[in-house]
């Protein structure tokens, strides 16, 4: 039999250039590749994944910084800047404390400089799609949490070629595209604060497999077809660490961490999942969401600690065993905030 290669994934939605300061050092700043897309491709390709984000990424400075970072992990950029380009989204990240002595977060798509709008995400085009899926252009999975007409088209061909399709909504969309989406998804992951009531993915589409709910420190509720008792949602518990730096990304390391486990092994493990199987992907994901609370930025911990370590602390996590939080240079730092194409 021959030997399994890499794991591989495909996918496109927010891909952004991060910039983060703490309010009490503004304005000091240090930047990452991020977006939910970008940040999840990224994970999945430090854990041994080949991973291919579809984008539309032109030649500003911001794009050649994502480029560089997302670069830096093995993340194959062939089909990052397909035509026509647009400019890249740019999202500001302030961190501070909340008079409760809480580390909290806020996000602005506004220069602090310039005060004016920041750019915002661009899908891919219907045309560029009808001339990518001309190629070979196959993956296990397909990610994505943006919803457009050419989204929707890339993510049946890759629902056609046999790809676990990931659908995480992170925007608002229509309700006619929602539901296209929801037909087309195998695994349905958002959060409670997006929305408040459930989906019904698992009613809506005959194709679903898993839907999963997010609850902040209120852990997550999921259900799986499939499995005994499949229309009743189960509540599951979230890991909580202590000394948390920073709360952003940390949904992205569960998505990343949830599709890790479960389909490392191919797209066929997903049929084959049971409850046992499930609740241990699971416990894995929120343990690698809270792993990831310690460092600033929703990728810290990649800057800080290799893949072999970092396995070592998801366990360590699981186990209980709580880790301090790390406050360690992660970029260069940026003086000033530099990328904002408004500005004169």
């Amino acid at each position: 039999m021959a030997q399994r290669t890499k794991p591989s994934i495909i996918g496109t939605g927010l891909i952004s250039l991060d910039f983060i300061t703490d309010a009490d050092a503004a304005p000091v700043w240090h930047s990452f590749a991020g977006g939910t897309c970008g940040n999840v491709l990224a994970i999945l390709s430090y854990l041994g994944w080949d991973s291919y984000p579809v984008a539309r990424l032109n030649g500003d400075n911001a794009s050649h910084q994502i480029r560089e970072d997302l670069g830096r992990w093995g993340v194959r950029l062939d089909y990052a800047s397909l035509q026509p380009t647009a400019h890249t989204p740019i999202i500001v990240q302030t961190n501070q404390e909340s008079s409760g002595g809480e580390k909290i977060h806020r996000f602005s798509w506004r220069c602090p400089t310039c005060k004016r709008h920041l750019p915002s995400f661009a899908p891919i085009r219907r045309d560029t799609v009808a001339e990518l899926v001309r190629r070979p252009l196959r993956g296990d999975v397909f990610f994505f949490d943006r919803v457009s007409s050419g989204i929707l088209m890339l993510a049946e061909a890759a629902s056609d070629s046999g790809a676990v399709v990931f659908f995480e909504p992170s925007a608002k969309t229509t309700d006619k595209q929602m539901a296209a989406a929801l037909r087309l998804a195998d695994i349905v992951k958002y959060s409670d604060q997006r929305y408040p009531g459930q989906l019904d993915a698992l009613n809506r589409s005959g194709k679903t497999k898993l839907e999963i709910q997010t609850r902040g420190q209120n852990g997550l509720l999921y259900r799986a077809r499939g499995l005994k008792q499949q229309e009743r949602w189960r509540k599951f518990p979230v890991t909580k660490i202590s000394a948390v730096r920073d709360t952003a990304g940390a949904g992205d390391w569960f998505s990343a961490n949830l599709i890790d486990e479960l389909l490392k092994s191919g797209p066929d493990s997903l049929s084959a999942m049971t409850r046992t199987v499930l609740e241990d992907a699971l416990h894995s994901a929120s343990a690698a969401a809270a792993w990831s609370c310690r460092f600033d930025g929703a990728r810290g911990g990649m800057y800080l600690t290799s893949e072999r370590s970092y396995r070592n602390q998801i366990g360590k996590v699981r186990d209980g065993k709580l880790l301090a939080s790390v406050r360690k240079p992660i970029t260069e730092t940026i003086v000033r905030f530099p990328d904002c194409p408004a500005c004169p």
